[in-house]
């Protein structure tokens, strides 16, 4: 993944680092003649410190890797089985506004508007209009 940690401030001690790999196409739908389809994603919990915390991830083109959505439960996330450090824990598809929700509703990290649930729920219903799979 590129990129580097951003930290999220407000006392929280934790950092996010996004990365979403996709593809425009052409859609035969003369009012929407564009499309964009993703193609792989990491979204990374992290601490400030540097450990990572969990890590949703798809990336079925990597060579040599699973192929399907999971999760990633690293040492920040304090479980204290090294199992977890290997494992791809299975998950479904996992949007960025899942990843958002639960950085806020779970994390405590604050919304930057007061209509977060709204605008993440439209956001949301939007892409799920529009997803292939």
């Amino acid at each position: 993944m590129d990129g580097m940690p951003v930290e999220l401030g407000g006392g929280t001690g934790l950092t996010v680092q996004i990365s979403q790999q996709y593809r425009v196409i052409e859609n035969p739908v003369p009012r929407e003649p564009w499309q964009v389809k993703t193609v792989a994603y990491h979204y990374t919990l992290g601490e400030t410190e540097g450990h990572e915390i969990l890590s949703y991830q798809w990336h079925p083109n990597v060579p040599g890797s699973v192929s399907f959505p999971h999760l990633h439960l690293q040492y920040g996330a304090l479980l204290g089985r090294t199992e977890f450090e290997r494992a791809h824990l299975p998950t479904g598809r996992v949007t960025l506004e899942d990843f958002a929700r639960l950085l806020i509703a779970d994390f405590g990290v604050s919304p930057a508007r007061d209509d977060w649930e709204q605008a993440l729920e439209e956001s949301r219903r939007e892409f799920e209009s529009d997803r292939s799979w």
